[in-house]
């Protein structure tokens, strides 16, 4: 009866340790800090078009409504570079998979979004920008946050 109780102990233990040793992965920068930083600045279209160009890293998606949606897998190796021409190249493991053109236009509420032909899926949502960090903030609208970090 006692190696049972020991046997339950133990394994309880051993739960406990794997559930306290598990790494929560989260997005690599907070969305209250990055919005606090966004406000000191006074953006309009061009700041934000300057802001853009450049060599982004896609880095985390955050789906607050339906997280099945956030598979992390789907996007590893995701980089888009805008250019000044206003066209942008989507790159998977550096292979290039798409070429759009794009603008910023204003969004609702003082917010900016960006517009792509053809659609890229991953450009979705309100700009909120703080060098180096760039969020596409969709989850006001039950869509999906994606995280950039700057390259060059």
């Amino acid at each position: 009866m006692k190696n049972i109780i020991d046997m339950r102990y133990l394994l309880f233990l051993t739960l406990l340790l794997i559930v306290a040793c598990s790494k929560t992965v989260g997005p690599p920068v907070d969305h209250a800090d990055l919005w606090d930083c966004y406000q000191k600045e006074s953006w309009d279209t061009l700041k934000i078009s300057n802001a853009l160009i450049g060599e982004w890293k896609w880095e985390y998606v955050s789906c607050f409504w339906v997280p099945e949606e956030a598979n992390s897998e789907d996007h590893k190796g995701l980089n888009i570079e805008f250019k000044p021409d206003r066209t942008l190249v989507v790159k998977q493991n550096g292979v290039e998979t798409q070429t759009s053109t794009w603008k910023v236009r204003k969004g609702t509420d003082n917010f900016y979004e960006l517009e792509a032909n053809p659609f890229v899926g991953q450009l979705r949502g309100q700009i909120i920008s703080c060098d180096p960090w760039l969020e596409l903030y969709d989850s006001y609208i039950d869509g999906c946050d994606q995280f950039y970090s700057k390259v060059k």
